[in-house]
């Protein structure tokens, strides 16, 4: 009885020693990543290597994400067709997210897929890649109702870098501040997608409830 209870002790400290270390990386991260910018123009200057690494620590602060996914964490990039900047902003972030795909999020690797949004087809697409996150680019504004709705029903949580979104219903916002990059969290559309935000990622972020 003794050796488990000491294994049970030295396991929570281990847990509790784990999420201190990725408290620590996010704040590091909130540091490095943080251009000196004025606040006019704080919505469109973060880096796709910044959003593509902000992103999957994000990822890696959902308590659910073992239940959400199963042997991989994916990520969908979905952009707007015919939108130049959307298809940009896309394509830029694809590639961010390959060129850091050897790191993994919560011991799982990362799969990525870029699509441009189907009304008809989207909720379909969601069934069979079932992604753990849906980063949703520009230009998708009137398709937001679609997008919740059918992260919703996929447990898939959704990442902008647009702070409207965040307020219209999607669940995190990544955008660039004066000194450090703000983390918008829609609490209650992060909780009906199935996620479960650590309280030190909450700590951390501006939380709309």
């Amino acid at each position: 009885m003794e050796d488990r209870s000491a294994y049970s002790v030295k396991k929570r400290e281990l847990q509790r020693g784990t999420r201190a270390f990725a408290g620590v990386m996010v704040i590091v991260l909130l540091t490095l990543c943080s251009p000196r910018i004025s606040r006019a123009h704080e919505a469109t200057l973060l880096s796709s290597k910044q959003v593509a690494l902000l992103s999957l620590r994000i990822l890696s602060f959902d308590r659910a994400l073992a239940k959400r996914t199963s042997k991989d964490a994916r990520v969908l990039v979905l952009y707007k067709l015919t939108n130049e900047e959307s298809e940009l902003e896309g394509k830029n972030l694809l590639d961010a997210l390959k060129s850091v795909r050897n790191i993994k999020v919560s011991g799982m690797p990362v799969r990525v897929y870029l699509k441009s949004f189907d009304g008809k087809q989207f909720a379909s697409d969601l069934e069979k890649i079932r992604p753990a996150a849906i980063y949703v680019c520009s230009g998708l504004a009137s398709e937001l109702a679609t997008i919740t709705q059918a992260a919703t029903q996929t447990r898939s949580l959704t990442i902008s870098s647009t702070e409207s979104y965040v307020k219209s219903g999607l669940s995190v916002a990544l955008v660039a501040g004066a000194r450090k990059v703000r983390i918008l969290i829609n609490l209650k559309a992060s909780r009906a997608e199935g996620v479960r935000f650590d309280a030190g990622l909450l700590r951390l972020a501006e939380v709309l409830k």
